[in-house]
């Protein structure tokens, strides 16, 4: 296994071991791990908060849905930069952009969590409570799942914008700079390097659409939620 594989093993690891670990402990902490409890709104009904143990889709994302992207994501961007490397190029991208797409992928994930509490309308658990001012309130559960959350659609966004560099590097290369052999060892004339970094991304694409199916199952199916902001993707 080399260098990139296990920097990207670890990048997941600690997403898996810091969203699941915080999560779980925060939910403990809280009384609200295993629990139903009962809050009453600002209309004087009574609302059941589901425990934290059935918010499946978020305990299996967290758990191994996620860390996979990641893993795919950083591996990609880590096999483009070795692509750079072998092609005797500096960089895709200048640091310049880099800062810019990480400053816009960490607004993209802000404003989509804040999306996602404010349109808020499906069923209360342990990281959303009703507010007996009104509305809703987010607790502390919420806020550790809601940030590993926006760290993970952060880095997926960051991901993408750094593979739709790669491929306009690629397009902006020459034919002849290439060096193709049709009966190199890699099976692929010579240039596989230069395929590796897009089929990590499309591994993490396919988690991905396994994460969609995720909360599909969860919101549609388990709670007949009919109208979820969370088939969005978080």
């Amino acid at each position: 296994m080399g260098k990139d594989h296990g920097h990207a093993i670890r990048l997941a690891l600690v997403y898996l071991i810091g969203a699941s670990g915080m999560s779980f402990t925060a939910a403990y902490i809280e009384g609200r791990l295993f629990e139903h409890t009962y809050i009453i709104n600002s209309k004087g009904e009574l609302e059941t908060v589901l425990p934290y143990i059935l918010n499946i889709s978020t305990i299996f994302d967290f758990f191994l849905l996620n860390p996979i992207v990641i893993y795919y994501i950083t591996l990609s961007s880590l096999k483009a930069q070795e692509s750079c490397v072998i092609m005797r190029k500096s960089r895709q991208i200048s640091l310049y952009h880099t800062a810019g797409a990480a400053v816009l992928s960490l607004a993209i994930g802000i404003m989509t969590m804040k999306f996602y509490v404010g349109n808020f309308s499906g069923t209360y658990d342990a990281t959303l409570i009703p507010a007996q001012t009104g509305g809703n309130r987010i607790t502390l559960t919420g806020w550790i799942v809601f940030f590993w959350t926006t760290i993970f659609i952060s880095a997926l966004v960051y991901g993408c914008i750094r593979h739709g560099f790669y491929v306009a590097y690629i397009f902006s290369l020459d034919s002849s700079s290439l060096p193709y052999s049709p009966f190199h060892t890699d099976e692929a004339g010579g240039v596989k390097f230069l395929i590796d970094p897009a089929v990590c991304f499309m591994y993490a694409m396919m988690t991905l659409l396994l994460i969609f199916g995720v909360f599909a199952l969860h919101d549609k199916i388990i709670f007949n939620i009919h109208d979820s902001n969370r088939l969005w993707g978080f």
